[in-house]
């Protein structure tokens, strides 16, 4: 229980102190990257296109934290459909990230693990119904998963925010 307790404790705070996007970044999906002192490298991967909803992925989930402010909505639902489908599926290697910034939402999924973690359309719409739930209707927030072999946070706050936990 304890360990439990201090690893949610940890992802709370790693988030709390995470990278942000680079002023007027253009709407688009990215990965981000970092070098040896933690600085990240911001890679364009696409423009933001509409898509269809693949087959999901079952999770376990280790909980939902929220960031106790709204979010505008149509940027959030374009910077959410975007991300779903850059997750399409989509390998995400260890200590990377994707995010799709649109307007002043970003969307993202942050790998924590030591080994790539695969990143789907469906695991992303369950955990943003999650944060729903737990913080309400277009309210910023981030879902946790932490189990042996994946560390994850799927979440969405407003593009000037903090997240994903590095960086400096």
């Amino acid at each position: 229980m304890l360990f439990i307790y201090l690893s949610t404790l940890f992802a709370a705070t790693v988030m709390a102190t995470g990278f942000t996007i680079p002023p007027n970044q253009p709407d688009g999906v990215y990965e981000v990257s970092f070098d040896p002192s933690g600085h990240p490298t911001h890679t364009f991967l696409r423009e933001i296109t509409n898509t269809t909803e693949p087959n999901h992925l079952t999770t376990r989930d280790d909980g939902a934290y929220c960031g106790g402010y709204s979010l505008d909505p149509p940027s959030t639902d374009r910077a959410v459909a975007a991300l779903k489908a850059q997750c399409n599926p989509g390998a995400v290697g260890n200590g990377l990230d994707f995010y799709s910034i649109s307007g002043s939402t970003v969307a993202y999924f942050c790998n924590f693990g030591a080994t790539a973690a695969v990143c789907q359309s469906g695991e992303i719409g369950d955990s943003y119904a999650r944060v729903t739930s737990a913080c309400g209707r277009y309210r910023a927030g981030w879902r946790t998963i932490n189990v042996p072999q994946r560390w994850i946070s799927i979440g969405y706050e407003a593009s000037n925010a903090r997240f994903c936990g590095r960086g400096p």
